[in-house]
C-alpha cells in the first residue's frame, strides 16, 4: 500500500496577504510598543522640553535624569503614558507597512546588479509615504499625551478625548499637523531599515536569495536591531522636527521650516540629534522583537493556514 506523501509547508518562506500582514504586524507592533514605549516617552520630553529662562538648568540633563525625574515626581504610568495609541496604531500601520514592502518587493527591477537590495530600499521608502497617512493623526496623539503633565498643557481624558479635542479646535489639518514630516522621517528611515536587515541577514547566513535562505530566531533579533539603529540614524533629524512642531501651541510656528530655523538658531544642529543616546538603547531591543514577532508570527500562520 502506497502512503500519500502529506504538502510540504516552507516554514523558512512565509507566504504574503494582507490579512497576514495584517495578524502578523499586529503582533510585531504589540511586540515593539510594550517593549520600547517607555524609552519612547524620554525620547520625546527631551525632544519637546523648552528653552530654561536665563540663568535657569534645562529641565532635564540627559535620558537617565529624565527617567528619574519621570519615575519621581509622576510615576511609573507617565512612562507608559499614551501607550495604547501606538498599540492601536500598529494594526492599520503595520498592515500598510508590510503589505507595501511585500507588493514592492515582488516586482522585478530592470536592473542586473543586485535588485535584492534595491528592492528592500525602494519597498521601505515606498511604505514610508503610505504609512505617513496612518500614522500622523495617532502619532501626535500619543506625542501630546506624553508630555502634557511634565510640560504644564491642558488635561486630557485620554487618546479619544485628545484626538476629539484637536479636530474641533483645528480640523482635519489639526489631526494630520505634521505628515510632511512625517514622510521626512518616514521616507529615508523605513528604506534604511528594510535595506540594512536584507544586508545583516545575508552577512548571518551568506545567501543572497531571500526566497531560499533560513534564519533562526538569533539571526533575525539581531538583524533587527541593527535595522532599527540605521532607521534612526536616517530619521531622527526629521523626528525632531516633528515632535516639535506636532506639539507646540496653536501659531507658535507657521510650517516646519520655522521650527528648524528656530532649532538651529537658538540649540544649534546638534540638537536634530536630541536624544539620540535614549533612541539607540530603545533600537536594540525594540527592533529586534519587531522583527522577531513578525517573522514567526507570520511563519506560524504560514505553517497551520498555508491556504489563508
Amino acid at each position: 500500500m502506497e502512503v500519500s506523501q502529506e504538502k510540504e509547508i516552507d516554514f523558512t518562506r512565509p507566504k504574503f496577504s494582507v490579512l497576514k500582514n495584517s495578524i502578523a504586524g499586529s503582533a510585531a507592533g504589540a511586540a515593539a510598543n510594550l517593549v520600547g514605549f517607555p524609552l519612547d516617552t524620554i525620547k520625546v520630553r527631551l525632544q519637546a522640553m523648552p528653552l530654561p529662562k536665563p540663568g535657569e538648568p534645562w529641565m532635564y540633563k540627559n535620558s537617565f535624569d529624565c527617567f528619574f525625574k519621570i519615575i519621581r515626581n509622576e510615576g511609573v504610568y507617565y512612562l507608559f503614558r499614551g501607550v495604547t495609541v501606538p498599540i492601536l496604531n500598529s494594526i492599520p500601520n503595520t498592515t500598510v507597512l508590510f503589505s507595501c514592502v511585500s507588493f514592492v518587493k515582488s516586482y522585478k527591477l530592470p536592473v542586473s546588479k543586485d535588485p535584492e537590495l534595491l528592492r528592500s530600499l525602494a519597498a521601505g521608502m515606498i511604505a514610508g509615504v503610505a504609512t505617513s497617512f496612518v500614522l500622523t493623526p495617532l502619532d501626535r496623539v500619543k506625542c501630546i499625551l506624553q508630555i502634557e503633565k511634565a510640560f504644564g498643557g491642558s488635561s486630557y481624558g485620554g487618546p479619544v478625548d485628545c484626538l476629539r479635542r484637536i479636530y474641533r479646535e483645528a480640523g482635519v489639518r489639526g489631526v494630520y499637523k505634521g505628515i510632511s514630516v512625517t514622510a521626512m522621517r518616514d521616507i529615508p528611515g523605513w528604506g534604511a531599515m528594510f535595506f540594512t536587515n536584507e544586508l545583516c541577514h545575508r552577512a548571518i547566513t551568506g545567501e543572497k536569495n531571500h526566497l531560499t535562505r533560513h534564519i533562526g530566531p538569533g539571526g533575525v533579533l539581531v538583524s533587527g536591531a541593527i535595522a532599527g539603529m540605521a532607521y534612526w540614524t536616517a530619521g531622527l533629524p526629521a523626528d525632531v522636527l516633528k515632535t516639535r512642531y506636532q506639539t507646540a501651541p496653536p501659531g507658535r510656528y507657521g510650517r516646519v521650516l520655522d521650527v528648524l530655523r528656530t532649532l538651529v538658531r537658538y540649540e544649534g544642529f546638534t540638537a536634530l540629534y536630541t536624544g539620540f543616546g535614549a533612541i539607540l538603547i530603545r533600537a536594540l531591543p525594540v527592533n529586534a522583537a519587531f522583527f522577531l514577532a513578525y517573522d514567526y508570527t507570520a511563519r506560524l500562520i504560514n505553517y497551520a493556514f498555508p491556504d489563508l
